[in-house]
């Protein structure tokens, strides 16, 4: 990343380039910078995912570190990591996702950037013993954390032990010029295998049920008479998809449900539906896809995970139920489809009352160039002795405790199923 007069170089980490909401972000953040302020370029552990092919598509320089993900080969690997990143020089880090957050931020110390941002974008309940430690570990040499809902801001402060100055919340808002469908509904629903005529029910996240919640939207479709004649539809790719499939055979909805795979275009979706449907479990906070359903004006039934309550007032803006009640969605879903004037009033007034907030694409990459060049002004000194050596510590331990955990699994896969406690 050549130096530029009067611009700030800035790089983007991610793990991949799938369709997931943090993914998304990295492209919109890289190619909606002004380039007359910030020269962008992206990062990813590995290459896979077509949102690679957006970025180069706008001219974004991506590069692919090809991670390995195996302990034993971690400091040759983030060795290969620290050389990239200091060969390219960056003023700024942007760091998203786990692990990425952990050796990006370790290897960006080592490489001497100057600042160095950490993306929250989740209620990380999901962390042992071993994160726990390592987010301690880390935490100062983080310039500041950028969460994307309160209550994620909040959990962070709480459970990694933050300092609440060196953490602010910046939604990640909907692109709004872009959120105007490519193609008709109908040329939608055919593409996602549903029917023209009937109304149509979907789920857009990641195939990651212990997260996103899909089996406990089967279970709800399950529940749903037949005789309202919707149809149904999972949105996204992920290692879930067989469990999931065989799942609604075993409910007997298989014929109901249709399975889209990854989409590119999910504004086109999100038009094509008569209904979001949000059943997250755990680990949200405020997902992409509820800010950009309320701004096309679609209507939502969500569980109340993470911060999804901030946004959505249960029978004002939308419909809420509990975590993995299979019933209340069910029961959500079926008072919104046999009432039709009571949804499209319901996405009138989330839609209304998310622009009335400002919460939009532009507004936060505004909010992101001031806080990027306010950072770089009072953050211009190389990380010194004493931080490289704890970032050095801290990925030790890191490697230490999944080894650790590795051994200790491969321990108990040995034993004989009786002995397990």
């Amino acid at each position: 990343m050549t130096a530029v007069p009067g611009r700030l170089s800035v790089l983007l980490v991610c793990g991949s380039f799938h369709l997931g909401g943090s993914e998304r972000n990295v492209v919109q953040i890289a190619t909606g910078l002004d380039p007359a302020r910030f020269r962008v370029s992206v990062m990813g552990l590995i290459g896979q995912g077509p949102l690679r092919g957006d970025l180069e598509a706008h001219g974004i320089p991506v590069e692919v570190v090809g991670w390995s993900f195996d302990p034993r080969q971690l400091w040759s690997d983030l060795d290969r990591l620290r050389r990239r990143i200091e060969g390219m020089a960056p003023d700024i880090l942007h760091l998203f996702n786990y692990p990425t957050i952990y050796i990006g931020l370790v290897a960006g110390v080592l490489a001497n950037v100057p600042v160095r941002v950490v993306a929250v974008q989740a209620y990380d309940t999901w962390k042992g013993w071993k994160e726990r430690i390592v987010d301690r570990l880390i935490r100062k040499a983080v310039t500041l954390y950028l969460a994307d809902g309160e209550g994620a801001c909040r959990f962070a402060i709480h459970h990694q032990g933050l300092d609440p100055a060196q953490i602010r919340v910046l939604y990640d808002g909907p692109d709004l010029e872009g959120l105007v469908p490519a193609s008709s509904a109908a040329a939608a629903r055919e593409r996602l295998g549903l029917r023209p005529d009937r109304p149509a029910v979907g789920v857009v996240a990641r195939l990651q049920d212990a997260h996103k919640g899909q089996s406990v939207f089967l279970r709800g479709v399950a529940r749903i008479p037949a005789a309202l004649r919707a149809q149904f539809v999972l949105v996204g790719g992920g290692a879930d998809e067989p469990r999931l499939r065989r799942l609604a055979i075993d409910l007997g909805v298989a014929e109901r449900v249709a399975f889209a795979g990854p989409q590119p275009r999910l504004v086109d979706v999100l038009h094509a539906l008569d209904l979001l449907v949000i059943p997250s479990l755990r680990f949200e906070s405020v997902p992409k896809i509820l800010l950009e359903g309320m701004a096309v004006g679609c209507p939502v039934v969500a569980s109340r995970a993470g911060d999804i309550s901030e946004f959505l007032e249960d029978g004002v803006t939308g419909l809420l139920v509990e975590p993995g009640d299979a019933d209340g969605l069910a029961t959500a879903i079926c008072r919104l489809l046999t009432h039709p004037d009571e949804a499209k009033a319901l996405a009138d007034r989330a839609q209304a009352r998310l622009l009335s907030r400002g919460i939009t694409l532009r507004q936060s990459l505004a909010v992101l160039s001031e806080l990027y060049e306010s950072l770089v002004a009072f953050h211009r000194e190389r990380p010194g002795v004493p931080l490289k050596a704890r970032m050095r510590w801290a990925m030790r331990s890191y490697r230490l405790a999944q080894l650790t955990d590795e051994r200790v699994r491969w321990l108990l896969g040995m034993r004989p199923r009786g002995e397990r406690g």
